[in-house]
């Protein structure tokens, strides 16, 4: 939230809040919503963006997507499959098991961007560590949160970030594109063209 102090008082701002999904959330019991890809598996069409953000919200859920592992690639099978069959409930796919690779590629750009999130809004590397572990996330459980500090707080995630943070002061365009992906954009384009 941001606040705005005037005499003073804080207003605070109204803001967007997180995303729910409201659209997929009321699809009826056996209803799916058709999603298309293009020649690189990623995702276009008419859902594609309902698509993305359920994605988002399957990783940031605990009880699907654990918290207390090191990366994407240290989530035992059993808890991926859960997430695909739910992806499978919600949606179908022409080649399902096609899309699978490329699925769980951008489930494991989500998750690691979600964490990144959290740790840049709530984790401060300059404070104490009873102090990192009293500014916990309201929806991120006490026993999560004291993994992921103890793992931002390791010398190897130390070094990695370091090293990482160090590349991205060298680029000279960073990119930009929104919400759009580069997938979708090409598929405007493309029908752009055609219209005209």
């Amino acid at each position: 939230m941001l606040y705005f102090v005037l005499d003073s008082e804080k207003i605070r701002r109204k803001t967007r809040g997180p995303t729910r999904c409201l659209k997929i959330i009321r699809l009826q019991q056996g209803e799916k919503l058709a999603m298309e890809s293009d020649e690189d598996n990623n995702p276009i069409g008419d859902h594609a963006t309902e698509f993305t953000s359920f994605l988002g919200q399957t990783v940031i859920n605990k009880t699907c997507c654990p918290v207390q592992v090191k990366s994407w690639k240290d989530i035992e099978e059993d808890a991926k499959d859960h997430m695909w069959q739910i992806l499978l409930e919600k949606f179908t796919f022409e080649y399902p098991e096609e899309r699978k690779l490329a699925i769980f590629r951008h489930m494991s750009a989500l998750y690691r961007d979600y964490r990144h999130k959290l740790k840049k809004k709530y984790f401060n590397s300059k404070s104490s560590y009873q102090l990192r572990l009293k500014n916990k996330p309201s929806h991120v459980d006490a026993d999560d949160w004291k993994y992921l500090v103890n793992h931002w707080h390791e010398a190897t995630f130390q070094d990695k970030s370091n090293k990482c943070k160090t590349s991205r002061a060298k680029r000279s365009m960073p990119a930009y594109t929104g919400t759009k992906s580069y997938a979708r954009l090409r598929e405007q384009l493309l029908i752009n063209l055609f219209i005209s």
